[in-house]
């Protein structure tokens, strides 16, 4: 966020072309790798093994995923910051893409790295099956209030989608859109 402070505020929310988007899109989907890293790293430090890294759809959208099926057998806050650690890996890997903006003067690059700040966050916000879904089950369970999850989620879902909808607009009219309309 600092780099988008220090660098131009009108060329760093320009429009941006296909080739920009291109490379948007490769930087925050290697965060969503090292977000992943960031829960194996977790649970490894917790003395335990982590299963396969994978690929897949979820919804309709593609996900990295990491097996951490010994995630069951920490303490309740191990498990908790096992379930944080991915936002966590993923705030620093923008971090880095934001030093690096500073340092080459890319509102390219740190326009990038606001999207993967917002990326990581949002995956706090416990929607279903997200990282913050993970991390209020955890915290609910340890505290034997497993019923409160279902309402929990359903306020957070309801307040997540204007959110998201915005998340959504902006990557359709600022990513997407040039990407295929502007290359013909």
């Amino acid at each position: 966020m600092i780099a988008l402070l220090v660098l131009d505020p009108h060329t760093a929310h320009a429009q941006i072309g296909a080739h920009s988007a291109l490379i948007i899109f490769m930087i925050t989907t290697a965060s969503f790798l090292a977000h992943e890293l960031g829960h194996g790293a977790a649970l490894r430090a917790h003395g335990q093994s982590t299963g396969n890294l994978g690929v897949g759809i979820y919804l309709v959208y593609p996900v990295f995923f990491i097996e951490i099926f010994a995630h069951e057998a920490l303490s309740g806050v191990e498990k908790l910051w096992v379930n944080i650690s991915g936002a966590h890996f993923q705030v620093l890997f923008g971090s880095a893409i934001a030093t690096f903006a500073l340092t080459v003067g890319s509102p390219l690059l740190a326009q990038t790295a606001e999207w993967v700040y917002i990326l990581a966050f949002a995956q706090l916000i416990p929607l279903n099956k997200s990282d913050g879904y993970w991390l209020a089950h955890d915290l609910l369970a340890s505290k034997g209030k497993e019923k409160t999850l279902g309402k929990l989620t359903l306020v957070c879902n309801l307040i997540a989608i204007p959110i998201l909808a915005f998340v959504i607009y902006n990557v359709l009219y600022n990513m997407l859109w040039p990407l295929f309309f502007n290359c013909i």
